[in-house]
């Protein structure tokens, strides 16, 4: 399956060769064991959820593009559904964890893509504070701030890059 959206990707098992985008050659198999994809439903969920990535989210960040690959669980650090490539932010490689995300959605009532909505939120905005060069933003300030741009697009509909430029305006002591 070459594509979902326009411009997103999707890698997995099976389809793990990268599309050819000219800005970096990052392959996620160099770090992820790279799962199936899911069975239909889930897949349904995974590209609704990417289109509207896509839709919304892509332009406003000033991405031409983004890949993302199924990770098997055990390739991710704990207790996360998704983990943006560091060094991939001109074009952001975003793995999810459909396990993780399923597991979160149980303990949390949350429809599955709204669910993968708000990991593709949080891992974007996680590229676009590298893309600024937010490297002294301390790990919590960082978390915090890509917590509140994804609950804001995933809840109130609204992409307001305003609560990521607030790092570069202002950056951590």
């Amino acid at each position: 399956m070459k594509t979902i959206a326009q411009r997103v990707h999707i890698l997995h098992h099976g389809h793990e060769e990268p599309p050819q985008h000219g800005y970096h050659d990052y392959n996620p198999s160099w770090d992820y064991e790279l799962t199936a994809l899911p069975r239909a439903e889930q897949l349904d969920d995974l590209k609704k959820a990417i289109e509207e990535a896509d839709a919304d989210l892509l332009d406003a960040l000033k991405f031409p593009g983004a890949v993302v690959f199924l990770a098997e669980t055990r390739s991710l650090q704990a207790n996360t559904h998704g983990v943006y490539a560091d060094g991939t932010s001109q074009f952001p490689f975003i793995g999810l964890s459909m396990e993780r995300l399923h597991d979160a959605c149980e303990d949390t009532g949350n429809d599955f893509s709204v669910q993968i909505k708000a990991t593709l939120a949080h891992e974007l905005a996680h590229a676009w504070l590298e893309a600024q060069c937010s490297d002294d933003l301390s790990g919590d300030t960082e978390e915090q701030l890509v917590e509140e741009f994804a609950f804001t697009w995933v809840v109130h509909g609204q992409v307001d890059v305003s609560i990521l430029e607030s790092a570069i305006a202002s950056p951590a002591p």
